[in-house]
Parts: C-alpha cells; structure tokens; sequence
C-alpha cells in the first residue's frame, strides 16, 4: 500500500481512508536494530505482505488488550512473551510500577511538581507579589502536599519490600516519565 496524502491507496488502485478516523495518530517511536535485524524486520513483514509498522502495530495491539487485537489467544501468547522476558517480573520494586498500576501518575505528578513549585515560592518569602497571608497559605498547601505523598511513598515502600530510590529520586522519574508521556500522547516521539 503506497500513501496519497491522508488517503490510502491499495495495490488495487482503492483509496482508503487514513487511520485518523479511528482515533490512532502518527507517533513516532526510534528503535536501535543491527543490521540484521533490521533484515529479517523488513523480510518477515515482507513475507507477510504487511508493512513493517503495521507489524509492530498488530504487536503493539495484542501486547496492550487493543480493541484492535487480533484476538485473546494472539493476545495471551504476547503477554506471556511479555512475561517470560521478565519486564514484568523486573520492575516488581520499582515506583514507576507501583504508582502506574494504582492509576495515581496524574495526581502524583501534578502534587510533587506543586510540591517543588511551592518550596521554591517559600524559599523566596515574602515581597511585592507576594504578602504575609499568601504565605501562609503557600506553606499550609505545602505541608499538606509533602504529607500526603510521604504517606503514598510510605504505602509504595510496604508493597515493594523496603521502597526503591528514596522519595525524591523516585518522584523526579516519575515527573520525568509522565512528561515523557504527555510528549508521546500528543503524537511526539519517544
């Protein structure tokens, strides 16, 4: 299948619409093959008269419970590659996980990135743009905010047997990682 602007045009001359319609968008991920991989890639998509990204697309699908899977066996045989590769088994300690199973990521992001935000506001006291009683309500959200997520890390260190980095490592990857995120889910790269 060869591209004609945002159609799709098949071996047989049909023009079909673009992917945009379904809710996918162009993201742009860098993969580090050798040579030869990057071969046998091109072959096996080739053998199956597919194209490389819609390869790893029909992968991708499988790997994550798509609505577009290729079905439940396609997608237990993906998630046992998944496993049995250890990535899963890997990151058992690790804070990322933790908090990306609990749904939290959002929240905890956006409160340690207040957090950092409002230590720094404090840090610089009081001036012509800030007075005493905006102060005081800097400091109250603070402590509230540095409790809050010390009780969260406490929970993570529980479930990961002793905790991983220590609360600030930990935190700054994870608000590293979600802005990655947020990059990729515009249709950035990754």
């Amino acid at each position: 299948m060869r591209y004609a602007g945002h159609y799709q045009t098949s071996e047989m001359g049909g023009i079909m619409k673009s992917h945009e319609s379904d809710g996918r968008k162009e993201r742009i991920i860098t993969l580090r093959l050798s040579d030869e991989d990057a071969e046998r890639l091109y072959i096996k998509s080739g053998e199956a008269g597919i194209s490389m990204t819609e390869l790893i697309e029909n992968f991708i699908q499988d790997l994550t419970f798509s609505r577009r899977s290729n079905g439940s066996d396609e997608e237990d045989l993906a998630n046992q590659w998944f496993e049995r590769c250890m990535f899963g088994m890997l990151s058992n300690r690790n804070f990322l996980k933790f908090i990306i199973e609990r749904g939290e990521y959002e929240w905890a992001a956006k409160t340690w990135t207040d957090l950092q935000e409002a230590k720094k506001r404090l840090a610089i006291g009081i001036s012509d743009f800030c007075d005493q009683e905006e102060m005081d309500a800097i400091r109250e959200n603070a402590d509230y905010w540095k409790e809050i997520l010390e009780d969260f890390y406490q929970q993570f260190e529980e479930y990961g047997d002793g905790g991983g980095k220590g609360m600030e490592e930990d935190f700054k990857e994870l608000v590293q990682w979600k802005q990655e995120f947020d990059v990729f889910m515009r249709g950035g790269s990754s």
